[in-house]
């Protein structure tokens, strides 16, 4: 297995994202989804869950896995794999999607299942029209402004 000094700084920020993840999380399941179509993978999205995560390719697009370490100590009594996954064109022409998404399968010594974790490092922004529910909630100019009016 590799050792922390062998991983890359990439590897490193990866692992760090996961430990300050867990040292907030409070054990509940955050996630909605145990699959991620492209639409649920927004930049800097994180999520604990229960059940395996599956990623779900585009039309024109697929997964690949980039990196995979299979034994990471995280803290005392938590080891995890983890994934790097990347978005790659299967179509000859057409621009993959440019996505960088970590998986983790995360191990406790005192618990026979273990649970998940994903970060979208890299993946789409949130657009300002995707919040035009709030409406209601901002003067006439401010909506007119954000394009929320018809």
């Amino acid at each position: 297995y590799p050792h922390v000094m062998e991983m890359s700084k990439e590897m490193e920020r990866a692992i760090s994202v996961l430990r300050k993840s867990m040292q907030n999380w409070d054990g509940v399941s955050t996630s909605e989804y145990s699959e991620l179509k492209e639409e649920d993978l927004l930049i800097g999205y994180k999520s604990f869950s229960d059940r395996g995560l599956k990623l779900v390719p585009g039309d024109t697009w697929r997964w690949n896995r980039a990196a995979d370490y299979e034994a990471v100590e995280i803290k005392d009594g938590v080891m995890a794999r983890i994934s790097k996954m990347n978005s790659r064109t299967k179509v000859s022409g057409v621009r993959a999607p440019r996505y960088k998404v970590w998986l983790y399968t995360i191990y406790k010594d005192d618990s026979r299942d273990p649970f998940f974790f994903i970060w979208c490092e890299k993946g789409s922004y949130v657009r300002l029209e995707q919040y035009a529910f709030l409406r209601c909630f901002v003067s006439d100019s401010l909506a007119k402004e954000f394009h929320w009016t018809k």
